[in-house]
């Protein structure tokens, strides 16, 4: 065996079977329990589920640590917000079109 497959293996044993993704706001407040939870309902799930049961679980843990770090979605709200009310950064991304010299 070479060590490559030695890491290799070793890193599947840290990792358990199936290679879940661990978001970092989980790692960062979650315990071994919360963690197992996250893997099982990213193994279990069927996709139309899966998404709606990840959200239900995120917020459950927002309401257990209320100082966690923001998850990707928490993430994509708070810019969405920004965005909303800030005329500006509505200009720079081109949501905003500037009346042209021939249009007034």
């Amino acid at each position: 065996m070479t060590k490559v497959e030695r890491l290799e293996k070793r890193l599947e044993q840290l990792s358990g079977a199936g290679n879940v993704w661990i978001p970092s706001w989980l790692s960062a407040v979650g315990s071994g329990e919360e963690i197992a939870e996250w893997k099982a309902i990213s193994r279990s799930y069927r996709r139309e589920d899966l998404s709606e049961r990840r959200l239900e679980f995120q917020r459950e843990m927002r309401e257990k640590y209320p100082d966690m770090p923001l998850t990707v979605e928490e993430q994509e709200e708070a810019g969405v917000e920004r965005l909303r009310s800030d005329i500006a950064m509505q200009r720079r991304e081109g949501l905003i079109r500037e009346p042209s010299s021939s249009e007034t």
